[in-house]
């Protein structure tokens, strides 16, 4: 009997031992700390189930009742709901173990609503306090883009892609500001990257962007293995018709803009190609009715003008060659001033008129979306001078 008990003692302490470590495992697992870092976590996968089911254990923890708020609010933002989200953010204390990630949500927040100037300053305050945050760089060059101060923004994005050179989101608003300042080469690169580091996720605007470049470079074959796994979409059709043409291949090309047409027949670029099509065809009446279609989306598209102007003419319609001519000669004129006013912002950046008129040109052009950017621009721009002068 006496021989057993050493046996019987160890066998009790590693049941003990087991069993401590199970509880301490546990404990660890759901200590308030641990579970806002998964919280945080969750929040960067998107996984807002988990963001909320934190949220509500650490409730259960005074102490932690900001840590909690910090999470309701991201799960707002993240569903969309941003207003409600500003709500929740401005009663959490940025304080202590929650302050970087309250100023970076605060941030993305105040810019997704459009307030560039109070977004600005919470992400610069967090760049400026902790420079390693490559998502604070990365929404405060956001942030400087759309403040149309083009050299701040990419010296931002620079050092984002420094800090996480696999992010491709750098990469992808690179390649729009690249396009807006005419850098082709530069957008075409960025646009190749995003895909390649993003190649997990769908990104089929960035798809078309980079193909359209392409396309704009005479590069066809690269512009057609670019769309190669895109979704056929009436864009994407319209596209691989531009490649067609390029390649000399018009049977492939008509097959193609019909198919652009079938799948939307109000898509800009495949009215354009379903237009140049019938004129090249020689059939200029036909081209008349896609051509003035798409000039009532876009009235100051400028090849679509052309071409409704050289349908005219085969027409023998001279008064209206010449009006449309005339027309396109104003909306040459306002692409010219439009570029020319981008690149000044981008070298001024205390420039309020500037932006203003900007805005201005790009309402006149009915480019609406733009002309809102470039006013919210302008505002966040006399707020920065003004609290330099205070």
């Amino acid at each position: 009997m006496n021989a057993k008990r050493p046996k019987l003692r160890l066998c009790a302490l590693l049941t003990f031992f087991a069993g401590f470590a199970a509880g301490f495992w546990f404990w660890f697992r759901e200590s308030p700390a641990e579970v806002f870092s998964r919280g945080l976590a969750a929040v960067e996968t998107q996984d807002f189930e988990e963001v909320s089911r934190a949220a509500s254990l650490l409730q259960k923890y005074p102490e932690f009742h900001q840590h909690a708020g910090l999470l309701r609010g991201c799960v707002l933002l993240g569903n969309g709901k941003v207003s409600r989200a500003l709500s929740e953010f401005s009663r959490t204390k940025p304080e202590g173990a929650i302050r970087y990630p309250a100023l970076l949500y605060a941030g993305q927040a105040l810019y997704r609503v459009g307030n560039l100037t109070d977004a600005g300053q919470v992400l610069a305050a967090l760049v400026n306090e902790d420079p390693g945050n490559s998502e604070a760089h990365r929404w405060l060059g956001a942030v400087f883009y759309d403040m149309g101060m083009q050299s701040a923004a990419m010296a931002e994005l620079a050092e984002a892609m420094r800090l996480d050179p696999l992010d491709y989101r750098p990469h992808r608003l690179l390649g729009s500001m690249c396009t807006d300042q005419s850098l082709f080469a530069d957008a075409i690169e960025h646009y190749r990257t995003a895909l390649r580091l993003g190649k997990d996720i769908p990104q089929p605007d960035i798809e078309e962007n980079l193909a359209a470049l392409l396309v704009g470079r005479n590069q066809f074959e690269e512009a057609l293995e670019s769309l190669r796994n895109s979704k056929a979409t009436s864009t994407v059709w319209a596209l691989r018709a531009d490649c067609y043409d390029g390649l000399g291949q018009p049977d492939k090309s008509r097959d193609a803009v019909a198919k652009a047409m079938l799948a939307n027949s109000q898509d800009p670029r495949a009215l354009l190609l379903f237009g140049t099509r019938q004129l090249f065809d020689g059939n200029p009446q036909g081209a008349i009715e896609p051509l003035t279609e798409l000039l009532k989306q876009d009235p100051h598209h400028v090849a679509a003008r052309y071409q409704l102007a050289m349908a005219y003419l085969k027409l023998g319609q001279t008064e209206a060659w010449q009006r449309e001519m005339g027309r396109r000669n104003a909306s040459n004129k306002l692409h010219d001033r439009f570029a020319e006013a981008v690149k000044q912002a981008g070298k001024e950046p205390e420039n309020v008129e500037i932006r203003k008129e900007l805005a201005s040109i790009a309402g006149s052009m009915g480019k609406f979306e733009v002309a809102k950017r470039w006013e919210m621009a302008a505002i966040a721009c006399r707020n920065a001078v003004e609290q330099e002068e205070k």
